[in-house]
């Protein structure tokens, strides 16, 4: 849901895509030529895009592996789009990553 509702904004905003996608391809959740097509991309917003794809076609395992790198690579970002949830997931997450909630 958060992938989903943030689309926009993370293919916007994220800027450490490429150590993202070095983690899932090392997870096996991207094959190399996936990989491949996302590194030729000039921008930070093609290369989300085209991780996008990559999400798309992969599957909640794939998407859930996404999602805790996102959390790993780009928390104070991760922290921010969510700073509108009130679960205590994402409160405890964001705390963990010293973000603050306010």
């Amino acid at each position: 849901m958060f992938l989903a509702n943030h689309r926009s904004e993370l293919i916007q905003r994220v800027t450490r895509v490429m150590p993202i996608v070095d983690e899932l391809l090392a997870q096996h959740m991207l094959n190399y030529q996936t990989y491949a097509r996302i590194r030729r991309a000039p921008t930070n917003q093609e290369q989300m895009t085209e991780l996008y794809k990559a999400l798309d076609e992969g599957g909640y395992d794939v998407k859930s592996a996404f999602y805790f790198a996102l959390r790993k690579y780009e928390p104070h970002l991760f922290c921010y789009l969510g700073k509108d949830l009130t679960e205590n997931k994402l409160k405890v997450s964001c705390a963990m990553t010293m973000c603050h909630i306010n």
